[in-house]
């Protein structure tokens, strides 16, 4: 369904004419619960979806294998279309080079920080687990406190973004 509904929509869309002025942006907030994959019936695994950019002229071509979010769609536009302007965002262009991914996530009042291979869940007081979510997709093995620094690290970053995002929020300050 999903296919033919996608089809239809460009097939129609392509007979517009601002059809070749528009960058497409294709995602989802998350995956079935009732997924029949094992890897995907976890608080990571919901998450796990592709993000899509299409133009019609093909300027945005290949494919990245990275850890994003939808935090990084708007800095992503903002990076292809080439404006230069201050803008706030609690993302990164995925055009530009992601070595120092981060990305934070909220799923059932826990908070999710990706760093690197690992995945810490904190409560907003202190760390509930860490894995190394790439190899233990199923979350079966909690690793809190056997690697000191990257959870140092880890937990430093997720509080800053959490502090960062909630001050802003709360002070009406989401503009640069």
């Amino acid at each position: 369904y999903t296919d033919m509904a996608l089809r239809r929509f460009f097939e129609t869309a392509s007979k517009m004419p601002w059809y070749n002025n528009t960058v497409f942006v294709i995602t989802a907030d998350h995956t079935s619960a009732l997924s029949h994959y094992e890897d995907y019936q976890n608080a990571v695994g919901v998450f796990k979806v592709p993000v899509i950019f299409f133009t019609p002229d093909s300027t945005l071509r290949g494919m990245k294998d990275i850890m994003a979010q939808q935090a990084d769609i708007f800095p992503t536009l903002v990076d292809y279309l080439g404006m230069n302007d201050t803008i706030l965002a609690f993302g990164k262009s995925v055009l530009r080079d992601t070595s120092e991914e981060f990305v934070v996530n909220c799923y059932s009042g826990i908070y999710q920080g990706f760093y690197k291979d690992l995945v810490m869940q904190f409560d907003g007081n202190k760390p509930l687990a860490l894995y190394k979510f790439k190899e233990d997709v199923r979350l079966q093995h909690n690793l809190l406190g056997q690697y000191p620094e990257e959870e140092k690290l880890l937990l430093a970053k997720l509080k800053a973004y959490i502090q960062q995002y909630n001050n802003r929020v709360r002070n009406n300050k989401m503009l640069p």
